[in-house]
């Protein structure tokens, strides 16, 4: 769970009116102005970092305790004070991304925290600097790439560079495989093996590289498939192996029908990784032993 807001009642966080939040400038009525600013004064000493739940918006914040906050920027954090610290991201003015992918292409889950592969990555934290990253908020870059932990920045590059590496040198044999592994599930369930087809393997490898620009079963122009001789097309995006590419399309009741249809004779498959590391996978099936003499002009 989230780390729960302080309970302890401070003046930023009591009338509404006085209150800061990622966004707001702090409004202070003139003739409070003085009394305001004793007050700071005696508890500024005091006051702690700590989360916070914005009243404006149902998203959270990090309150530095001197009334700064964290923004445009990546943050290791050790909110419970456990000693392990997690790595959020915030945006321009202070909100923590949570259960979404973030601006520079980076995955938070439910709770903000940075995760490869539904793992939260950690770090601990006696190795973060007290100041972080960023506290002084008046020199904070808006380029996240810029503010990002030099670690997350050079695990993630890692990664994605090693699945660019794999699609050079795999790609083929990806491909293959993935067909090889439908075939061998339509065995077992009695169907017909389907016939591999070269112009829906190409017809695949496009789709693959469209799906980057344009996750969806219609294409970046507008065009649906089965304009090019194509009756059924199953698509992915993440796995990182043909296993699990066909693992993924097995568990969906879509995709599984899709792979057992007995009306297919031919198919064909595309792998492509994008600049960022991600993978993206397509199968075409037809109907027909020659899909490209019905592909319309």
């Amino acid at each position: 769970m989230k780390k729960k807001t302080r309970e302890k009642a401070r003046l930023f966080r009591a009338p509404k009116n006085l209150m800061h939040s990622p966004g707001n400038s702090l409004c202070i009525l003139p003739g409070l102005l003085c009394a305001f600013m004793s007050f700071v004064f005696l508890l500024s000493g005091t006051a702690k970092a700590d989360w916070v739940k914005g009243n404006s918006k149902n998203a959270w914040w990090y309150d530095l305790g001197n009334g700064n906050y964290y923004k445009s920027s990546w943050q290791w954090i050790d909110g419970n004070h456990d000693g392990i610290a997690e790595c959020y991201c915030f945006d321009e003015n202070g909100w923590m991304f949570e259960n979404a992918i973030t601006p520079d292409r980076f995955t938070v889950n439910e709770n903000g925290a940075w995760t490869v592969d539904n793992i939260v990555q950690t770090k601990s934290a006696n190795l973060i600097s007290q100041n972080n990253t960023n506290n002084n908020t008046d020199a904070v870059s808006n380029t996240f790439t810029e503010t990002k932990n030099n670690n997350l920045s050079e695990t993630r590059n890692n990664e994605k560079n090693q699945s660019i590496e794999d699609f050079n040198e795999r790609q083929d044999e990806y491909r293959a495989d993935l067909l090889r592994r439908v075939n061998k599930y339509r065995e077992k369930k009695g169907l017909n093996s389907l016939e591999e087809n070269d112009y829906l393997n190409e017809m695949a490898q496009i789709r693959a590289e469209e799906l980057s620009v344009r996750m969806s079963h219609i294409r970046p122009n507008g065009e649906l498939a089965s304009r090019y001789g194509v009756n059924g097309e199953i698509i992915t995006k993440g796995p990182k192996t043909p296993k699990d590419a066909f693992h993924a399309f097995y568990v969906s009741k879509q995709h599984n029908e899709l792979m057992l249809d007995r009306e297919f004779l031919t198919f064909g498959s595309g792998y492509y990784v994008d600049g960022n590391g991600k993978s993206y996978w397509v199968i075409l099936f037809s109907t027909h032993p020659e899909p490209e003499n019905l592909r319309q002009q």
